[in-house]
């Protein structure tokens, strides 16, 4: 499946054929979607070092809500099985305490990319106990890569 992002159709080639690789500034966009899903994911796992990560949902979370509300649209597979093995590595595998993680698409703009992350988090799978808490994101590129520029809690529990 070919689509089309911000323009990189736009240009009037033809679209690529099945097995013919997609264009160069399509294939730039998916990483920098990866890499900034993946920054500000960690970025807020790596609050809550001491729970295990159960689950990435696969649907995208309206931006900028808190607590989380999933929408119909889910992230492409590629991209959510690379954000899975990364975030499965972080935090403690052994701790019973869970989380369970929604993010919004990030939004591209010229001055860079916002993201909205909930963590909703389970203490000790014995009591129920449970909690979220929602950051919004806006990430700049640079030389090295994308940075959080800022971040505003929107909401916890």
């Amino acid at each position: 499946m070919y689509v089309c992002l911000l323009g990189a159709c736009a240009t009037g080639a033809p679209l690529p054929r099945s097995g013919e690789t997609l264009p160069a500034r399509a294939v730039s966009l998916e990483d920098d979607t990866l890499t900034v899903e993946l920054t500000a994911i960690s970025n807020l796992l790596a609050a809550h070092p001491s729970s295990r990560v159960v689950a990435l949902d696969p649907r995208f979370a309206r931006a900028g809500q808190a607590p989380a509300v999933a929408t119909a649209t889910l992230r492409p597979v590629s991209r959510q099985r690379a954000l899975e093995m990364a975030i499965r590595s972080l935090g403690d595998s052994t701790s019973t305490d869970t989380i369970h993680v929604q993010a919004s698409a990030p939004a591209f703009s010229a001055e860079g990319a916002g993201i909205t992350v909930t963590v909703q988090h389970r203490r000790n799978t014995q009591t129920r106990m449970r909690f979220y808490e929602t950051i919004e994101y806006f990430l700049t590129r640079e030389a090295g890569g994308w940075t959080i520029l800022r971040h505003t809690r929107l909401g916890i529990s």
